[in-house]
């Protein structure tokens, strides 16, 4: 499977160094926010992938590969930073949609479809749930992680017709040398066009 990582060049020395590395979540800013996420994400790793041992993980973009001539993260300006295309067996790679990811991380229901939607929208309303705050019984935290589970099935996405599917994220756990198919250098920017 062929996939593209965006890291700061620190990154890339390390690799070239070490020849493989894991994932330092006291490196990350985003994991005090996300915790939740990253947490349930390591628990569907464990169950969906190939030898895997527990560690954070890395992230890239399967689809579509990332343009650097119009593809730049929105921080840190000026950051020296690379673009490694990979080359990785899919049993060691768990893949998403980078759009509905973004309702794990914001607490939501992943609806496969409108009729779903609306039904969980009806019943939090009925239950005096509000739906943005992310406070829900502890009864429907089941349901609400079972719903995440959609972010793995893109097809079924896309017959709902309510998500945007068009990028597709993978995780995996280690980052190896010896999967770099191609590095490319460039410059954070700070323009956040995709």
């Amino acid at each position: 499977m062929r996939l593209w990582t965006i890291q700061d060049y620190t990154v890339w020395e390390a690799l070239c160094s070490k020849g493989e590395l894991l994932v330092d979540i006291q490196l990350s800013e985003d994991y005090p926010n996300w915790s939740y996420a990253y947490d349930w994400l390591r628990k569907q790793m464990a169950q969906r992938m190939k030898e895997y041992d527990g560690n954070y993980p890395w992230w890239a973009w399967i689809s579509p590969k990332p343009d650097l001539r119009r593809f730049r993260h929105s921080y840190p300006v000026g950051v020296r930073s690379v673009r490694l295309e990979l080359e990785i067996e899919a049993e060691y790679v768990l893949s998403s949609c980078f759009s509905v990811w973004e309702m794990v991380l914001g607490y939501g229901y992943i609806a496969k479809n409108k009729e779903y939607a609306d039904r969980w929208d009806t019943q939090a309303i009925a239950q005096g749930i509000d739906g943005i705050s992310g406070i829900l019984p502890q009864s429907w935290q089941p349901l609400l992680e079972a719903s995440w589970e959609r972010v793995f099935d893109r097809d079924a996405l896309i017959k709902g017709e309510i998500w945007s599917t068009d990028w597709v994220q993978g995780c995996f756990e280690r980052l190896r040398l010896s999967d770099v198919v191609r590095m490319d250098e460039f410059t954070m920017t700070g323009q956040a066009r995709l």
